[in-house]
């Protein structure tokens, strides 16, 4: 909308018509400035995110972000730039597990795969960490067991620019990156188990990051 041109067009319809009087002028003005304001809900705006960010009501799940979030602050990550839960995130999650659960695979999601020669996540929205658990017994774990587990990769982590020999020869670091990811704030996860495969009778656990981390030749924080 070109508001000076509409304005100038305005003015040049109150000389015409030889409107002088200011309780004129001051209403013609007021109309004009009421139909310029009606056309702003128009304009391009910033996009919000309007994921459910509230955090779930599982206590497992709320342990296992706030394990998260303390590795974060370890780090220097502030406060803004905490996880939060999104309900988009986590119904991709639970997806994948499903996925993963009836087909007996233990691999990371074809569209959100690490393209080492892309410079790093090209095929999804996000990133993400996965954990396969099995019990002769039966046991399910629980998600703070996954998330302890990728955190504890920090020991094979020495802060340098993804892919420049950030985890010691043979080890993987990964999944602690992705965590402490600065630019990642929201997160989502989800289980199931198999029914097939390898890990049969046992579980996975998925949980993917948005925005994605582990791009290839930059640094997590």
């Amino acid at each position: 909308m070109n508001y000076r041109g509409l304005l100038i067009g305005l003015v040049l319809v109150i000389v015409s018509f030889g409107c002088s009087t200011s309780d004129t002028e001051k209403k013609i003005k007021q109309e004009t400035q009421d139909f310029v304001d009606s056309y702003k809900g128009d304009q391009t705006r910033e996009i919000v995110d309007t994921e459910n960010s509230s955090m779930p009501e599982d206590e497992d799940i709320k342990k296992a972000i706030n394990l998260q979030n303390i590795a974060r602050e370890e780090v220097g990550i502030p406060k803004n730039l905490m996880f939060t839960w999104s309900e988009a995130v986590a119904n991709d999650a639970q997806s994948y597990a499903r996925t993963l659960a009836n087909s007996g695979r233990f691999e990371h999601d074809p569209k959100n795969h690490l393209a080492q020669n892309h410079n790093g996540y090209t095929n999804g929205p996000y990133g993400e960490n996965i954990y396969a658990y099995w019990s002769s017994n039966g046991t399910k774990p629980t998600y703070e067991m996954a998330v302890q587990s990728w955190i504890d990769e920090k020991n094979n982590y020495h802060y340098a620019k993804i892919g420049d020999d950030d985890c010691d020869y043979g080890k993987q670091c990964g999944h602690y990156t992705q965590i402490v990811w600065k630019s990642t704030t929201k997160i989502g996860c989800g289980m199931s188990r198999y029914k097939k495969g390898e890990y049969k009778g046992g579980y996975i656990i998925v949980c993917k990051y948005k925005t994605p981390g582990n791009i290839i030749g930059e640094y997590p924080y």
